[in-house]
């Protein structure tokens, strides 16, 4: 085997490990919703502290994810729970608080009515229980219960 075959062959590997692994940017707010991939449900989501919509089902390379859209068919709020689904942060469900709060120097906020969130990078956001009454004391088995963008 020749070098050009050996470089060749390495470049193709390098491509395809980080293609491949960056699943959150495979559907994005913006877009149109696939055709056929969709599962329709008849039932809500709460999207905000003041804001429900109708919500749907999709796959995306091996990922779950609840979508809304609006009117012309585009895609206005994404959620997921998955266990596979890792973030550019390296972070996923699950994931204790503290621990978290050592990827990111944004402060949590508190989405009145629906959730404790903390911005991530390209509009992601993790969430965390409402039940918490007082953030200085956030107890130590408080975890990521989903992410979500909007």
């Amino acid at each position: 085997m020749n070098i050009l075959n050996v470089k060749s062959i390495i470049l193709i590997m390098v491509c395809l490990q980080t293609c491949g692994v960056n699943k959150i940017n495979m559907i994005d707010i913006g877009d149109t919703l696939p055709k056929g991939k969709v599962t329709e449900t008849e039932t809500y989501r709460i999207t905000s502290s003041g804001s429900m919509e109708a919500m749907y089902r999709i796959n995306v390379n091996g990922i779950n994810y609840i979508i809304c859209k609006d009117d012309s068919n585009k895609i206005t709020y994404i959620e997921t729970k998955d266990m596979d689904f890792i973030t550019e942060e390296g972070l996923k469900i699950g994931m204790n608080y503290h621990e978290v709060l050592k990827y990111t120097d944004k402060e949590i906020q508190l989405e009145k009515g629906w959730a404790y969130i903390l911005p991530l990078s390209n509009g992601w956001y993790a969430a965390f229980d409402l039940s918490i009454e007082n953030l200085d004391e956030m107890p130590n088995d408080t975890s990521i219960r989903w992410f979500f963008k909007r």
